[in-house]
């Protein structure tokens, strides 16, 4: 067996890894080219990625040998047994750990883009790496993920040597590896292609994952959500984002699920079913409800491959829904609906306000506008989500990206049950409702 590259490997692991579906995971990559296997983990599982930052203390003369490891948090781990044996006094290892901190500090926030941390607190970690050689900086990810909080921590590679559980005795709950061939020379001749990955490429997987990362039930996947996205469809972007957001759709049957946003079902309730638009509708959950409900919808997503599923649900549910695929932060109305509804478009706060702008447009005259997203309050008072600030947003910033041209009745955050293995908590969301005077304002 030997992997095309690390893309592969990362689906080969997936497969692998499905019996942890439904558990509140976190998977985390060691860099650098950990992280590029676990992108595909975490699309998969559909869960949030972010990166182990390690580094050990080697013994002063001596580096290749560690007495411990720092990691992020300042957590430290110091490994008794060589400190005794080599008798390095504390205020020496205080000096190295000093040193390895400020280069932890600095990596993690290069590879992060400025991005804070995943909490750890009561999930199980993932820790991902293209393979194991001696296992030295897995091992040492372990401890540091189950100090920040880690409720589980689980192992997973592609390739590893014979007998290689051993060395994870007492600090790792579960072990995976997807190949274990009898003779292990080196990783790299586990792979066609085993390319050096830079930081670059490994702040990429994250950006892209912070953009594919916003699940909204599930903890955590990126930076959009609508029907489908990210708690509901797709996020627009362009053409490479367009074919990251198939890979994803096509990795499970259902990115969102089949039944509609809670929010939507309460605020269509009294409304007269007319026109209705599903702005990055995603694989169609809240368009094909609407149908059901007697609406004339249509949705509108990027992604060919969740148009597709979303035309089979509506085939097998037997409605009428219209198709487009459009990019939506680009996309302009050329008609009008009663009914505009716009879910979990987690976007850049310029690109978003084009977005919802176009959206108010598309209002008929005394029409609906119904906007629902993941509340930047969400990421220090709530659960899952994107973790990244820069698309989150406050019921005052939807306001304010209408720019007066709707009368809004309703903008405020409100919570929704998320129900994880350790019971329910609650996700802070921003709903905004405003509505289209009777006539078109000059």
């Amino acid at each position: 067996m030997v992997f095309a590259d690390r893309v592969e490997a990362g689906r080969r692991l997936a497969e692998a890894l499905q019996h942890l579906a439904g558990q509140p995971l976190v998977v985390l990559g060691l860099p650098r080219g950990g992280v590029v296997v676990a992108a595909e983990v975490a699309a998969a599982l559909a869960v949030p990625l972010d990166v182990v930052v390690v580094r050990k203390l080697g013994v002063p003369e001596q580096p290749e040998l560690a007495m411990g490891a720092v990691g992020e948090g300042d957590v430290t781990i110091r490994n008794e047994p060589v400190l005794q044996a080599i008798g390095v006094p504390d205020e020496v290892v205080a000096d190295v750990a000093d040193r390895e901190r400020a280069e932890v500090r600095r990596r993690a926030t290069r590879l992060r883009a400025g991005r804070a941390p995943l909490s750890l607190c009561g999930r199980v970690a993932v820790i991902v790496d293209d393979g194991i050689a001696t296992g030295s900086t897995a091992r040492a990810a372990c401890q540091v993920v189950r100090a920040l909080g880690a409720a589980r921590v689980v192992v997973a590679v592609p390739v590893a040597p014979p007998g290689w559980e051993a060395g994870f005795a007492g600090v790792a709950d579960e072990l995976v590896a997807v190949w274990t061939p009898e003779r292990l020379w080196a990783i790299g001749g586990a792979y066609g292609d085993f390319h050096q990955v830079g930081d670059d490429e490994v702040a990429t997987c994250l950006g892209q994952a912070a953009v594919a990362a916003a699940a909204g039930a599930a903890p955590g996947p990126v930076r959009r959500t609508p029907g489908g996205n990210m708690a509901g469809g797709s996020t627009g972007g362009g053409a490479v984002e367009a074919q990251q957001w198939d890979e994803r759709y096509r990795s499970t049957e259902l990115v969102w699920g089949a039944g509609p946003n809670r929010f939507l079902v309460e605020q269509v309730d009294g409304l007269v079913p007319g026109t209705a638009l599903d702005l990055a509708c995603g694989e169609g959950r809240n368009a094909i409800w609407l149908a059901e409900q007697g609406w004339k919808p249509t949705g509108v997503d990027f992604s060919a491959v969740a148009l597709e599923k979303a035309r089979r649900l509506a085939t097998e549910r037997q409605v009428t829904v219209t198709w487009q695929q459009a990019d939506v932060t680009a996309w302009e109305p050329s008609s009008s609906y009663d009914l505009v509804v716009v879910m979990y478009l987690q976007l850049p706060a310029d690109t978003r306000r084009r977005a919802l702008s176009a959206a108010a447009r598309a209002v008929a005259p005394a029409g609906t506008l119904l906007v629902v997203g993941h509340a930047v309050s969400n990421l220090t008072n709530g659960y899952g989500g994107p973790q990244d600030p820069s698309v989150l947003y406050s019921p005052e910033d939807v306001v304010a990206d209408l720019g007066g041209s709707l009368d809004v009745q309703q903008a405020t955050e409100v919570r929704r049950p998320v129900a994880t293995s350790e019971g329910e908590v609650e996700a802070i969301d921003v709903l905004v409702r405003a509505t289209a005077p009777p006539e078109p304002r000059s």
